[in-house]
């Protein structure tokens, strides 16, 4: 092509008729030879070429180091004078392009900074559709950019001259089926690969002119997915995806160039994307999220990347020393701790310095390098990729979610940035089933909690909070599972109260709380205040007094039961065993044998077996009573009663993966199913501790509901063992005993 000059650069070329075609450029001579190989099958045919031409200057003398600094940003947002004489009448003249550009048009031109531009322009970009060809003599550059038609060829270098307009770094890049570009937003720093889409179509590439141009055939699934990676990459990628693959970057060059075989084994895409990843930088995060990409079909290997994975003895041995291990718990008190018993003892330091999150700890290198913005983007479409397309455990990407914002600076502007994003995008929203060997549903929760303490992140984080509290804590969403065990519960005949009522018991503490008096006007005739004249006319009483109304009960939420061992219900077991005794010659006997000090009576087996059944029995007695009497005030006069469980275990449960049991709402219909809840749900005060009352009303669509913790609960149960009447709970022991 002797009318170009060696200082001239193709970015763009048309053939017409659309054959395949191979475009070289000489690296000494700056020339530019095109192949054409089908050309012989087509004589007597004209065969137009059109093309975009860039001239790039030479640069002017400085040192090596200064030159490539300033040709590697110089290069890429380099902008030919026809392409930025087509581009200023564009945005100049917005409102007299076609109707269907125009507000796309003003989004590129009024974004608020690079990263929006760069959005705005591949949206814009992206709407190429069709296969409209230019009129003959038009202006092909501007065809492109107003018309939006063709393929991925011509999307690519519309996008790039968009971006250089402006003076944002942008290149082109080509593979064997496919166009696609690059782009910087901090200055030719890091480089964000952008794909736009549109059908591929034959490879064009620009390569020295002694080199020799091979198809790529390879056996290896690694190979074949990876090949594109190295096209268009700088020395920098391909260094690092050389030591990803454990070879040489001469190696792996060679390798793509002739199709050369690789004297090393070749690592899987899984090892390979786990390398990448530790680099700990944009880049080859991306370059593994490309890999990843790439890939048809995910392997189980694969999707475990999102969360914990076993170090390799050659990571092992290139770790650096100082390098700190992950914590598994992102936020201190997050381990829980009723699991640390059930599991089989193994050597934490080991496990510590062999397991690692390898995608959370890159996330977080980029955060604190400021590189938030690329990093979402890229995040958006590994989400896309592993969990929609590829079925990956949510559980897994929650936990890399709370991983990364959980061992972040929260303060920070980057991590702010991309907090607001996580969340905004429902990567922080609760999973459908919580897996506690992966994350549970605790450790998400104060995560919210922190990130609602950032002045920045707190309406967001609010909503989420909302979310989490909708999915566990609201009523009759997850009682089905307490139904089931219910069901097991009265199988086994333990639910059956024999104490129908309170015995007078009470506490005026849970009585004063649980009251709403309601306040009304009364009218009178004895003269106070300003008397109403109207009334006054028709000769009613014209004075208002404000009365007391009707007493209604605020409806109840109860998380947690009573402490019974912190309660003296020991002392009224005795008390009413005594009682007891007193009708019962042979209790009697056992009961001051048993508590004889001096001399010393030893109780035979078969007696203290009786006095443990009647000592049961009493202690049961008590706690039906309780039930009864907590049951019937929250239900009387308008109220409602809630029985919650937080983070708790269901003694009667049977199959524990069958659903969310540790989570849940359900209004129990009866004292007995009461009595059963708070005997058969086990949890634990500290987690009762964390739950938000406010959150917690609007889940349960009860914004002045009484909520009473256990603390509560053992306050109002010690009151109720104080004033019950133990001689009417020894004769009704006496009746059906």
């Amino acid at each position: 092509m002797p009318s170009l000059t060696p200082d001239d650069y193709i970015v763009a070329l048309r053939i017409e008729p659309d054959l395949p075609y191979t475009l070289k450029r000489d690296k000494y001579t700056g020339l530019h030879t095109l192949f054409i190989p089908k050309a012989n099958a087509n004589k007597g045919r004209r065969i137009q070429i059109s093309y975009v031409v860039e001239s790039r200057e030479p640069d002017l003398e400085a040192s090596t180091k200064e030159a490539r600094s300033k040709r590697s940003i110089w290069f890429h947002t380099r902008c030919s004078k026809g392409m930025k004489k087509v581009l200023k009448g564009l945005f100049t003249n917005i409102d007299q392009q076609p109707p269907e550009i125009r507000e796309p048009l003003r989004k590129i031109a009024n974004a608020r900074d690079m990263t929006e531009r760069v959005r705005a322009i591949k949206e814009y970009c992206r709407q190429f559709s069709g296969v409209t060809k230019p009129k003959r003599g038009e202006n092909f550059f501007k065809f492109l950019v107003t018309q939006r038609q063709g393929r991925c060829r011509h999307r690519a270098p519309v996008f790039v001259a968009l971006c250089r307009y402006f003076e944002i770094p942008c290149r082109q890049m080509f593979n064997n089926t496919h166009a696609f570009a690059e782009c910087s937003v901090d200055r030719g720093q890091t480089w964000l690969s952008v794909d736009l889409g549109g059908a591929p179509t034959k490879n064009t590439k620009v390569i020295p002119k002694f080199q020799r141009t091979r198809t790529l055939q390879s056996s290896s699934a690694a190979l074949k997915t990876i090949k594109n990676l190295p096209e268009g990459a700088d020395l920098s990628q391909q260094q690092t995806l050389a030591r990803a693959m454990s070879t040489s970057p001469e190696k792996l060059s060679k390798h793509f160039l002739t199709n050369s075989a690789l004297p090393e084994r070749i690592p899987s895409i899984f090892e390979i994307v786990k390398k990448l990843w530790g680099e700990k930088n944009l880049t080859s995060f991306a370059m593994g999220i490309s890999a990843l990409s790439e890939t048809k079909a995910l392997s189980n290997d694969e999707k475990k990347l999102l969360g914990t994975v076993t170090r390799d003895d050659q990571d092992e041995n290139s770790k650096s020393h100082n390098d700190k291990p992950m914590s598994k718990a992102p936020l201190k008190g997050l381990i829980d701790a009723r699991y640390e018993f059930d599991s089989v003892q193994i050597d934490e330091s080991y496990r510590r310095n062999r397991d690692y999150e390898p995608m959370s700890e890159a996330v977080i290198q980029i955060l604190l390098d400021n590189d938030e913005d690329q990093v979402t983007e890229q995040l958006e479409s590994l989400y896309s990729r592993m969990i929609i397309q590829g079925g990956a455990n949510p559980n897994k990407w929650l936990r890399s979610m709370v991983s990364i914002l959980g061992q972040s600076e929260l303060t920070k502007p980057s991590v702010i940035h991309f907090a607001l994003k996580a969340m905004e995008s429902g990567w922080l929203d609760p999973v459908p089933n919580y897996d506690i060997n992966i994350i549970s549903a605790s450790e998400h929760h104060e995560l919210l909690e922190a990130l609602e303490g950032i002045d920045e992140l707190k309406v967001k984080a609010t909503h989420c909070l909302r979310k989490w509290y909708d999915a566990l804590l609201s009523r009759e969403k997850h009682s089905r599972v307490w139904r089931l065990n219910y069901e097991h519960y009265q199988r086994q005949e333990r639910d059956t109260l024999f104490v129908t009522h309170c015995h007078d018991g009470f506490s005026s503490f849970l009585e004063n709380q649980i009251a709403h008096h309601s306040i009304e006007d009364v009218w009178t005739n004895n003269p106070e205040g300003i008397p109403d004249i109207e009334r006054m006319l028709v000769q009613l009483p014209a004075f208002s007094q404000l009365n007391s109304g009707r007493e209604k009960h605020r409806p109840a939420i109860i998380i947690g039961c009573p402490k019974w061992d912190e309660i003296a219900i020991k002392e009224k077991v005795q008390a009413l065993l005594q009682r007891k005794a007193e009708n019962r010659p042979e209790l009697k006997q056992i009961l001051e044998k048993a508590n004889q000090i001096l001399p010393p009576l030893k109780v035979s087996d078969e007696e203290k077996k009786i006095l443990d059944d009647f000592t049961n029995k009493c202690e049961q007695a008590i706690r039906h009573a309780f039930s009864h009497y907590l049951y019937e005030v929250t239900q009387s006069k308008g109220g409602r009663l809630t029985y919650c469980w937080v983070d708790a275990v269901m003694h009667s449960h049977r199959n524990r993966d069958s659903d969310n049991f540790d989570y849940g709402a359900h209004d129990p219909s009866s004292p007995e199913e009461l009595f059963a809840m708070m005997s058969d749900i086990c949890s634990f005060s500290h987690r009762e501790k964390l739950v938000k009352d406010a959150y917690l009303r609007q889940a349960q669509n009860a914004s002045d509901a009484l909520v009473l913790r256990s603390d509560e609960l053992t306050f109002i149960a010690k009151e109720f063992l104080s004033s019950m009447n133990l001689n009417s709970m020894a004769d009704s022991l006496d009746i059906r005993t």
